[in-house]
């Protein structure tokens, strides 16, 4: 969440800084105000769809309006608002999604070892100021076995730490993945079978909603624990509480949750709250504030890179596009819609002035295109209004 915030923040900046009207007028105004007043009675949904409304409308008006980054920063429902603004407007928003994996890794293990040992129950107990030590169903938790669902970055980092206090790692993923250590690769089936924890770390992908459901914890061993911190959507919190209820499953430990509160101090409420051995956490596994300190280096270096040779790598909106720099090239860069013959188009362009393209690379990314161009000789004014005038270009950036 939090580098998600940075991304729309980073956005934000570039918004203001191409301000180009001091005031709001004509519809765009109008919009944003309707989007406002639907914030302010709750409805989010339609108010992120009138923000919507308002880029459409006039999207270079719509770029003065700085107001849609606070919007964005209090909710999160404006993500893909947000988006659809940036992409209208030519502006690559960042997202750096890697730099809090070893945080909910080391959650996760940490989240493990308290199950297995009871701590949350027992510390329960000492806050209401009951003495009661003992061994019963408390574990050790080298030599059991974890299964790992989703070996990606925090997965894999997962793996690592289990394996380093003497636990067995079997995993499942649905691409071939390196297995790190000792770990196995087994299918879902069999995975569900033999964890003694089952954890969660697959991505927020729509057909991951309702991924984890009745069926997939009747597969799980008699007296298992369970683990997400991975989506909310992703597991049926009804079905999961039955489950700790019967004694089926002798814990579980919940960092994301399918409603989740949008501001710091609201209040909560889910299926799992007050039910023994469930340790339950707000969305914080990757909160740490070395998390934040890497990702503010990384989006600040992504920033640099897109300005300074039109960089995309880990865009959220536009295609991933890079191109080695060259001193004895001038650059453009090219944003346009996904359209047929835009390639053609950009080229005919710069052929009829007579000059020469050395490298290129053109991607899309759904209905939005991106190419990078080094050219022989320097730019000019003509060549520049030439390119801006091309149809469906969204924007054009000479860069040096």
């Amino acid at each position: 969440m939090k580098a998600r915030w940075i991304a729309g923040l980073a956005v934000g900046i570039v918004a203001l800084v191409t301000m180009t009207a001091p005031a709001l007028a004509g519809r765009v105004e109008t919009l944003f105000a309707r989007s406002r007043a639907a914030e302010a009675k709750g409805k989010l949904a339609d108010a992120a769809l009138l923000a919507q409304a308002a880029v459409v409308a006039d999207p270079a008006r719509a770029a003065s309006y700085v107001g849609l980054a606070d919007l964005y920063a209090r909710h999160r429902e404006f993500h893909d608002a947000w988006k659809y603004y940036a992409e209208a407007l030519g502006i690559d928003p960042t997202l750096a999604p890697a730099l809090s994996g070893a945080g909910k890794a080391e959650l996760a293990l940490g989240e493990i070892i308290m199950l297995a040992r009871r701590v949350f129950p027992n510390s329960v107990k000492l806050h209401e100021g009951k003495w009661e030590k003992s061994a019963t169903a408390c574990h050790e938790v080298r030599g059991m076995t974890v299964g790992i669902v989703g070996y990606g970055k925090i997965g894999s980092q997962l793996s690592e730490l289990a394996q380093a206090v003497g636990m067995k790692v079997i995993f499942c993923d649905v691409t071939e993945v390196l297995a790190r250590g000792n770990a196995k690769k087994v299918s879902f089936e069999e995975l569900l079978q033999k964890s003694d924890f089952v954890t969660l770390h697959v991505d927020g992908r729509p057909h991951n909603r309702g991924f984890f459901g009745a069926e997939e914890f009747r597969m799980m061993k008699e007296g298992s624990y369970f683990l997400n911190l991975s989506r909310g959507f992703v597991v049926d919190h009804e079905v999961l509480a039955e489950n700790l209820r019967s004694g089926k499953l002798k814990g579980a430990a919940i960092d994301v949750f399918p409603k989740e509160p949008k501001v710091k101090g609201a209040a909560f409420s889910d299926k799992l709250q007050n039910l023994p051995n469930v340790i339950l956490s707000p969305h914080i596994g990757g909160s740490t504030e070395e998390a934040q300190l890497h990702i503010a280096h990384l989006v600040s270096a992504r920033l640099f890179r897109y300005v300074e040779v039109g960089d995309t790598i880990l865009s959220v909106n536009f295609p991933h596009c890079r191109l080695d720099r060259t001193d004895h090239n001038h650059r453009l860069v090219h944003i346009h819609r996904n359209q047929p013959g835009m390639l053609l188009a950009i080229n005919k362009v710069i052929g009829e002035r007579g000059i020469n393209v050395e490298r290129q690379v053109l991607d899309s990314r759904g209905e939005v295109g991106y190419a990078i161009l080094d050219i022989n000789q320097e730019w000019d004014s003509g060549l520049v209004a030439a390119m801006e005038n091309i149809p469906h270009t969204i924007r054009f950036r000479p860069l040096y």
